[in-house]
């Protein structure tokens, strides 16, 4: 089971309900969390205190584009 695979998790939409998601991914070590964002900048503002060197069912996605 995949979860989150077409979202922007680091989006500032998505500031009020971050701390639920990383609660939520906590509770499910036997789910694994595909995050993408094309906000790299904000990835560290947002990670959760309890990070440390990640979690092991996070995976982290950067997708970039040129409006050009």
């Amino acid at each position: 089971l995949k979860v989150n695979m077409t979202s922007d998790t680091f989006i500032e939409d998505a500031d009020a309900w971050r701390d639920d998601f990383w609660s939520i991914i906590r509770q499910r070590p036997d789910v694994k969390f595909w995050l993408l964002t094309k906000r790299p900048e904000r990835i560290l503002k947002c990670l959760p205190d309890d990070w440390g060197d990640g979690y092991e069912n996070v995976m982290l996605n950067i997708t970039c584009e040129n409006q050009d």
